[in-house]
């Protein structure tokens, strides 16, 4: 071998190749190095720096950013519909939430059609507090002592030992006797009966005509006043008041309560809003319903479609600093009448001048009381109009 030669093998042998690849410095592999390139994202800037000096544990960084990326794109790339958290809680009207848009409602309802689970949680925002439990403990009260019974304290005899009734007493002007008569001496002689109770029988009986002369119910004060509101003023045992009962059927070319049905609630103080949910049942014992109309209102009534025939259920609940409370359940039917004659007094339908006071009794003593206070607005206000409609409750 030449000269030449062996320098070029010795040049060779001591430059590396651009293709060879530079040793990786290995990174120390205790517990703390990898735990901090695992949290990378959370590092200090001093210590991410020591981290990224050390070629190995650049590598891994790297790839585990790079990861971190396309899970990201994955994650936003299958969500087309992203929904927060606030977005559930107003479409569960959890409380204080304030309703979505009608838009963003389908939006959401949507989205929570294919997420069973986050369905299942929504639902219960709807569901009221429960009450806080009472814990305190019960109150210790002293014991009570009773006195015990004295010497001269006479012992309680049978009744059979008690004396009967041949001791009686007579008393005179200055002194007093008391033997033994004879059986029929000692009787009592009867009471006179008062003379204003002989009338007892006859005032019943006047008040019993004239239950049976107007069947229409007590009456106001007034010269033919209305029949007196069945509900109580902010006395009533449910906050419901209309509808209620038995309602007439719409009647086509006729305007009458169920063609624009008012529903009424009593104010309940400091209520933010109310909310009202009308639901059609089919008549079964354990039917819940199907919902076919919901409103809120800031007021205490809100009025609702056009009712058909059938048997409903209504409910309604007001908002107080941001807690809904429920206000109850009420039922009412909605009927045809059997008499034509009360459809042409619910609606006003060719009726003479001053009939609608007449129109009013007459649906009120048949049971319509919806339609009756329906009716009633047409009359001029005044006191007994006020009366009847409640309208101060």
């Amino acid at each position: 071998m030449s000269l030449d030669q062996q320098q070029t093998e010795d040049t060779q042998a001591s430059t590396p190749s651009a293709s060879t690849p530079a040793p990786v410095v290995p990174i120390h592999e205790d517990e703390a190095s990898l735990e901090a390139i695992a949290r990378f994202d959370e590092l200090e800037e001093d210590r991410l720096a020591e981290l990224v000096s050390n070629p190995a544990a650049k590598q891994i960084l790297e790839r585990l950013r790079e990861v971190d990326r396309w899970l990201e794109s994955a994650v936003s790339g299958n969500d087309a519909t992203e929904v927060s958290a606030d977005e559930l809680y107003r479409f569960g009207r959890g409380r204080g939430a304030e309703p979505l848009s009608d838009l963003r409602h389908r939006e959401v309802a949507a989205f929570l059609e294919e997420h069973p689970e986050e369905a299942r949680w929504t639902e219960k925002l709807s569901e009221p507090i429960p009450a806080p439990l009472d814990v305190t403990p019960p109150r210790s009260f002293p014991p009570v002592h009773l006195p015990r019974p004295q010497g001269s304290t006479p012992s309680i005899q049978p009744v059979e030992e008690l004396p009967g009734p041949s001791a009686s007493v007579t008393k005179g002007p200055t002194h007093r006797t008391v033997g033994a008569h004879a059986s029929g001496q000692g009787r009592r002689a009867p009471r006179r009966i008062a003379p204003w109770m002989a009338w007892i029988p006859v005032a019943a009986a006047a008040l019993v005509i004239t239950m049976v002369l107007d069947p229409s119910g007590t009456t106001n004060a007034m010269e033919g006043g209305l029949p007196e509101s069945p509900v109580l003023r902010s006395a009533s045992s449910t906050p419901l008041l209309f509808p209620r009962g038995r309602v007439l059927a719409p009647v086509d070319g006729l305007e009458t309560y169920s063609t624009r049905p008012l529903f009424e609630v009593a104010a309940v103080e400091g209520a933010e809003r109310y909310r009202f949910q009308l639901r059609l049942n089919a008549g079964g014992a354990f039917d819940a319903g199907d919902t076919v109309w919901e409103a809120e209102s800031t007021s205490r009534s809100a009025t609702a479609d056009r009712l058909q025939a059938g048997a409903y259920e209504w409910s309604a609940w007001a908002a107080v600093n941001g807690v809904e409370r429920s206000l109850g359940t009420l039922s009412f039917v909605v009927m045809a009448a059997d008499d034509a004659a009360l459809i042409q007094c619910a609606s006003g339908a060719d009726a003479e001048p001053g009939s609608t006071r007449e129109d009013v009794r007459r649906l009120h003593s048949a049971g319509y009381l919806a339609d009756a206070r329906f009716r009633a607005r047409d009359l001029a206000p005044g006191e007994d109009r006020a009366a009847y409609l409640a309208e101060d409750r």
